[in-house]
């Protein structure tokens, strides 16, 4: 099972409804929806050149294929931080399951 990525609208919506929550590698905006999952993720240019922000988003799309089974119903966009690139990604997996609600790892 795999999470869908969020339309423009949807990224708009989520943004001003959304509630924010944030840990010490990524920022969430997550909003409770009653349709399926559904996730989005920015990474902005301080992150580097399009090379590392795509490895990066690639990082954070593994960690929410892993928690996608446990989360349901909701919305969000994720936006992480400068120093996300140097943690592991059973680090990103763990931070986004206390992140995102009714999520149990």
């Amino acid at each position: 099972m795999h999470a869908e990525t969020l339309k423009g609208r949807e990224f708009e919506r989520v943004f001003n409804e959304g509630e924010k929550i944030s840990s010490r590698n990524i920022t969430a905006f997550v909003l409770k929806v009653k349709t399926k999952a559904k996730c989005g993720i920015v990474v902005t240019k301080k992150h580097g050149k399009a090379c590392a922000r795509n490895r990066l988003k690639r990082r954070v799309k593994e960690a929410i294929r892993v928690l996608m089974p446990q989360i349901q119903n909701i919305e969000a966009v994720l936006i992480p931080r400068a120093g996300i690139n140097k943690i592991d990604i059973t680090d990103i997996v763990n931070e986004l399951s206390t992140l995102i609600p009714g999520c149990r790892k």
